[in-house]
């Protein structure tokens, strides 16, 4: 009947609406590595090897980049909240989420396979 075809369509938008959605926010999750390369290059840098080749660091004995992404204790959870989060440690920067994303998918980069 008229009903069951109006509520099996509601079923089959809404379900394709979840998907697009899921995968919208997948890719939003991903960020874009070069911006976050280029955003650690301005301003990670000033404390952290950010790449392999770099040589100067105001800071000694932090933690390089890749060596962040390879801790397994440092989950992407865990580096999204530490991000955004005021540290005595870090100067208190003021990420977007897009930035956050962006850096976190550089970071994604260096780790080992």
């Amino acid at each position: 009947t008229g009903r069951v075809w109006m509520r099996k369509s509601g079923v089959a938008i809404a379900s394709i609406l979840a998907c697009s959605l899921v995968g919208a926010v997948s890719a939003a999750e991903l960020g874009n590595p070069q911006n976050g390369g280029s955003i650690a290059d301005d301003i990670c840098a000033e404390c952290h090897v950010v790449r392999d080749d770099q040589v100067n660091v105001r800071l000694v004995g932090l933690p390089t980049f890749r060596e962040i992404a390879n801790n397994p204790q440092r989950s992407e959870n865990w580096l999204r909240t530490f991000m955004v989060t005021p540290h005595f440690e870090m100067p208190n920067f003021v990420f977007k989420q897009e930035q956050v994303d962006d850096i976190l998918a550089y970071i994604k980069t260096l780790r080992s396979r």
